[in-house]
């Protein structure tokens, strides 16, 4: 995750440098220059971050880069605040700079120049203490054998489901057909592709067609000289023949992602319960038992290592406890994880802007149906979205949401009339392994009250999202590194003046569905906010100062109590997207009639903006024509 870091901080100095000609000579400097060095260690730092086994030297200097990414953004973000401020002087203020704003600029340049040097002797660090030579590389390391290996020696009557993929795989095989054929599985980490094949291979009709078979496993960090001397070990006692110079390849799509209900309580059951008569679950254990397998979510991997960690525990308390802190049972308890590192896999072969963007969503509640815009314009706002010529941000962040559903690491809920998708969700081990790397690597934390409030405040994460009404919001103000802040709860909130004013980096406000009816005055300070949400929300009136956010992209007042737009909202010069309600009144002489939000004449002058309001008729969903 470092490395996303770095990618992402170096993409944000381009962008920086390219789009704002206000740059001090100083500032441009030493950006360029640090930039540099951050490209000159990212490719170790990438390779680093794959190794499965890193030093604690190592570990200590792949955090120390991300930290030091960290600054380099907050520091650009607080440059941009005085930029900012200087535009909005007057006239003879931006021709004479006052004393404060060049003393400004000069303590920000003298920072950069410190974390100049700063990134310079790490590098030289790194170099004495060799860190290039990681120690335990995978080549060498001894891996605990993985499940899709134990799958070989998994009894017949141990696998569950795939009865019909298992059919369909020996009729493509048994076809009588001397021919070179590539069958591929596909599927997510730990869906049960290795097992179907496993059950395949150790079927006895089945191998009887063929002359010789070989089984052999292909991890992420391989030598092809191994791999062929393993298929000639395995072949060894077998007799070779020539095959005609045919390849043809087929793709096993299947459904095997997840087993059924029954399936996955059965094999639940079958590993959890193998000491009790008919591998039956006590009445008492039920209601935990059926939280922790619906929380697998049917996936096979999952419910055996689940079942297989609680076999041992047997009073209710060391079931609830399980239940309760699965987060922490996924980090350290042995059993879970080859649970996690199989997970993992899909991760780490992430692109740098799809982790963001996949750790993103684990700040959503558990089993929360994420709307695709919501997520793509949140992407944006945060600046995850690459620049990409000709190409509008919003089609890049379409891009990346169809990548991850793809890799399966998003789940599609709910498709529109096109096909596209509409809402997804997260598999719930997935966002718990998520939620630790994003804890881990300061990326962002939830407060959901299992935790104290002071260990979150204390995380400097730079995204925090509030589940819980437990607490007094006004704890998180030394929470001042914040990027986007959620608060997912029925009470009641309130935000203070004193409190947002301390989230003055802050890019996303997402307060959909809260329980506030007052958005504080103090909003209009937030000069870097991209993405304002406020649907939902019983808020009834903008503050004025909302004109003070130039930076504003996105603002969302649906089903809100707003009935008009202060004037001063004529100033949102980057304002893209207003969404706003609408409510049709009728029909008549073919003149329709609706009554909604009062905006001010002088927003049409808005180049950037693409107005769209809804209208509710007869349960249909009208769109309104963009203003241009």
């Amino acid at each position: 995750m470092a490395s996303a870091a770095v990618d992402h901080v170096i993409g944000l100095i381009v962008s920086t440098v390219q789009n704002e000609a206000t740059l001090s000579v100083g500032i441009n400097d030493e950006l360029d220059e640090i930039r540099r060095e951050l490209v000159s260690m990212k490719s170790f730092l990438h390779d680093a971050e794959r190794k499965q086994v890193m030093s604690e030297v190592m570990k200590t200097w792949v955090a120390d880069v991300r930290d030091i990414a960290h600054q380099i953004e907050d520091l650009i973000d607080e440059y941009m605040y005085y930029v900012y401020r200087q535009q909005h002087f007057t006239k003879l203020h931006r021709i004479f700079r006052t004393p404060k704003t060049l003393l400004e600029t000069c303590q920000i340049a003298s920072k950069l120049q410190q974390i100049n040097k700063t990134i310079k002797g790490m590098d030289e660090r790194r170099q004495r203490y060799c860190i290039d030579r990681i120690e335990g590389s995978n080549d060498h390391y001894n891996f605990p054998l993985y499940q899709r290996d134990l799958a070989l020696f998994m009894k017949e009557d141990d696998v569950v489901g795939f009865v019909d993929e298992s059919r369909l795989l020996k009729t493509w095989l048994m076809d009588k057909e001397e021919h070179r054929t590539l069958i591929s599985m596909v599927g997510m980490g730990g869906s049960g592709k290795t097992t179907l094949v496993a059950k395949t291979y150790n079927d006895e009709t089945l191998k009887s067609y063929f002359e010789c078979c070989a089984w052999i496993t292909v991890s992420q960090t391989y030598t092809r000289d191994d791999l062929l001397r393993s298929l000639i070990k395995e072949f060894h006692q077998s007799r070779k023949e020539e095959v005609p110079m045919i390849w043809e390849q087929r793709t096993l799509k299947t459904s095997l992602a997840f087993l059924l209900g029954k399936e996955a309580w059965d094999l639940f059951c079958m590993k959890a319960f193998s000491s009790c008569p008919g591998n039956s679950c006590p009445r008492e254990l039920e209601p935990l038992a059926l939280e922790l397998v619906r929380k697998c979510k049917g996936l096979p991997l999952a419910v055996v290592a689940l079942g297989g960690l609680l076999s041992s525990k047997k009073s209710i308390t060391e079931w609830s406890s399980v239940c309760d802190n699965l987060n922490w049972q996924l980090n350290n308890n042995q059993m879970l994880e080859v649970v996690k590192s199989i997970l993992l896999l899909s991760f780490s072969d992430l692109p740098s802007p799809l982790k963001h963007c996949f750790l993103y969503c684990c700040l959503f509640p558990e089993d929360y149906e994420i709307r695709r815009k919501r997520l793509i314009k949140l992407w944006i706002a945060e600046g995850f979205v690459r620049q990409v010529d000709r190409t509008a941000p919003k089609e890049v962040a379409e891009s990346y949401l169809m990548e991850l559903i793809l890799r399966s690491m998003l789940q599609v809920v709910r498709r529109n009339e096109f096909g596209r998708p509409k809402r997804c969700k997260m598999h719930d081990l997935l966002r718990e392994i998520g939620l630790s790397i994003s804890e881990k690597e300061k990326f962002g934390v939830v407060y959901d009250g299992k935790v104290e409030i002071g260990e979150c405040e204390s995380h400097q994460a730079r995204r925090l999202s509030i589940q819980t009404t437990k607490g007094d919001l006004q704890s998180y103000g030394s929470m001042t590194q914040l990027r986007s802040l959620f608060v997912f709860v029925n009470g009641s909130v309130s935000f203070s003046d004193k409190l947002l004013s301390k989230f003055k980096l802050l890019r996303a406000l997402d307060l959909e569905n809260a329980t506030i009816d007052i958005l504080p005055d103090v909003v209009g300070t937030l000069f870097n906010l991209r993405y304002l949400n406020l649907r939902g929300t019983s808020v009834a009136e903008l503050p004025k100062s909302v004109g003070k956010l130039r930076n504003l992209e996105m603002l969302n007042i649906r089903n809100t109590n707003i009935k008009e737009l202060p004037s001063e909202a004529v100033e949102l010069q980057n304002l893209h997207i207003l969404k706003m309600s609408s409510e049709w009144i009728g029909d008549i002489h073919n003149f329709e009639f609706a009554t909604g939000v009062k905006v001010p004449f002088e927003i049409s002058k808005l180049k950037k903006l693409q107005a769209v309001a809804y209208i509710k008729a007869e349960g249909e969903i009208r769109k309104l024509p963009a203003v241009e």
